[in-house]
């Protein structure tokens, strides 16, 4: 495995090149010299981070999770949105609810005709 990534992204690096020097600087070469990193170190893969915090903290992934979940939504509520920010995304709520609504006063046909086909169209797509 790790000679087929090392493989990969030798063969994408001179794509990360090419848009280095489209959009100038040498941000997509040094995402891929991290990644390279991590092929090399596999305990800086996000998947080893989880695992290591796990271990530290001796919790199961669920808790893990739990843990995780707190500190972003404690974060996120230290740092409020700029008041710009706000008033875009509550412009952005109240046009999708308004979307919503015209979608559902101008439906046509009915639900249990509407999962069949979905049913029949997953049904296809894994035969």
């Amino acid at each position: 495995m790790k000679e087929w990534a090392t493989e990969l992204l030798e063969k994408i690096a001179p794509l990360a090149a090419l848009l280095d020097q489209s959009h100038g600087g040498d941000a997509h070469s040094k995402s891929l010299d991290v990644q390279l990193e991590k092929i090399k170190d596999p305990s800086r893969t996000p998947s080893a981070q989880v695992l290591a915090a796990m271990a530290e903290h001796k919790e199961s992934f669920a808790q893990f999770s739990l843990r995780q979940s707190r500190v972003h939504a404690e974060y996120f509520r230290s740092e409020p949105l700029s008041v710009e920010d706000q008033a875009k995304f509550e412009a952005r709520a109240r046009s999708s609810l308004a979307e919503q609504a015209e979608l559902e006063q101008n439906e046509v046909g009915d639900f249990d005709v509407f999962v069949g086909s979905y049913q029949a169209s997953i049904l296809s797509i894994s035969n």
